[in-house]
């Protein structure tokens, strides 16, 4: 999954708004960005 900075910073400020809601979404999407850009 190929995440454009604008999607990632939306969904950034989603995940800090509602942590407890968006949790694992949140994880799996930083853990795809980290393997994918490092």
């Amino acid at each position: 999954m190929l995440l454009t900075s604008s999607v990632l910073s939306a969904t950034s400020k989603q995940c800090f708004e509602q942590p407890a809601a968006s949790f694992l979404v949140c994880s799996l999407i930083f853990i795809e960005y980290y393997f994918i850009f490092f």
